[in-house]
């Protein structure tokens, strides 16, 4: 995950309100948990079986990234805020009794099908005020899936490198530096100014993220 996307989410996760709930599917070994969880003023419910990602399955590769994974948040100091699940979304979407959730991160396996099914399974438990986010938007999988559900869900906001947002929760829709986000981090990088950086809590993120910079996600 580039910084660029990993900032957007983290801003993302700072507009929620006190209390806030957010689901995450797809954890991997951590880093959009980290980006997610710093700001949050909530709770985060991390969804993953911890079996690798779609390319290592195909790979025929046995992976366990659950050691990695909680040592990563362990050392991002964000586990209060952090509810572990490990099983498969379809899984966790038929014993879950959320409610009420605010914002969803799909990021699961990658497949049409999956996709389709993550946002059936889990626009149920939202909020009426809403952020759906989907990672890896350029996979075609991933892409055809999203075209399918595009209908059920709110209006879309933003995009960054592969990530897509779409929200009906008026404090984004009104937040002029969500919209420009990734122009004026350009801005920031070419003119060396870092005063936007400091008031988003852009250097927090990168240090929290420094030890995760070779991770996939």
């Amino acid at each position: 995950m580039s910084l660029n996307d990993s900032f957007l989410l983290y801003v993302l996760s700072k507009q929620q309100a006190l209390g806030a709930k957010i689901i995450e599917i797809g954890s991997y070994c951590g880093r959009s948990t980290v980006c997610l969880s710093s700001p949050l003023k909530g709770i985060l419910h991390s969804v993953d079986p911890h079996t690798g990602d779609i390319s290592e399955e195909m790979a025929g590769l046995k992976v366990n990234t659950y050691n990695e994974f909680r040592s990563n948040i362990e050392k991002s100091k964000v586990m209060s805020k952090i509810r572990i699940h490990v099983s498969t979304s379809d899984e966790f979407a038929a014993q879950s009794k959320l409610s009420k959730v605010n914002l969803l991160f799909i990021d699961g396996y990658h497949s049409t099908n999956q996709v389709i099914r993550d946002v059936e399974n889990y626009l149920p438990f939202m909020d009426s005020i809403r952020t759906v986010v989907f990672d890896d938007f350029g996979d075609s999988q991933v892409a055809a899936g999203i075209n399918f559900v595009s209908q059920t869900l709110p209006p879309f906001l933003v995009y960054g490198d592969k990530i897509l947002v779409f929200s009906n929760d008026s404090r984004l829709l009104s937040s002029l530096y969500v919209r420009v986000m990734l122009w004026e981090q350009k801005v920031v990088l070419w003119c060396g100014k870092v005063r936007f950086f400091q008031s988003y809590g852009q250097w927090e993120l990168i240090n929290k993220l420094r030890f995760t910079n070779s991770l996939k996600q």
